[in-house]
């Protein structure tokens, strides 16, 4: 029981430099949470007119997208 709780207070190691993919589920859980019920075009334009974003930015993340679908399309 030590050792189990131990693993639990440190949040399974990712202090340590540790799990990069236990991470990054992690800021995908949040990420979903946040935009549950928004209409993704109302953010990208809300984000566009903050000037938290531009043009080239998004054009970037839909062709990085597009090529993420392509790779989840062929595993599943």
């Amino acid at each position: 029981m030590g050792m189990m709780g131990n693993k639990q207070a440190q949040g399974g190691l990712p202090a340590q430099g540790g799990n990069k993919f236990s991470q990054m589920m992690n800021e995908f859980k949040r990420f979903r949470q946040e935009m549950q019920g928004v209409n993704p075009q109302d953010k990208m334009n809300e984000l566009l007119r903050s000037g938290k974003v531009n043009q080239q930015q998004i054009e970037q993340a839909n062709q990085m997208a597009q090529m993420a679908q392509g790779l989840f399309k062929g595993m599943f």
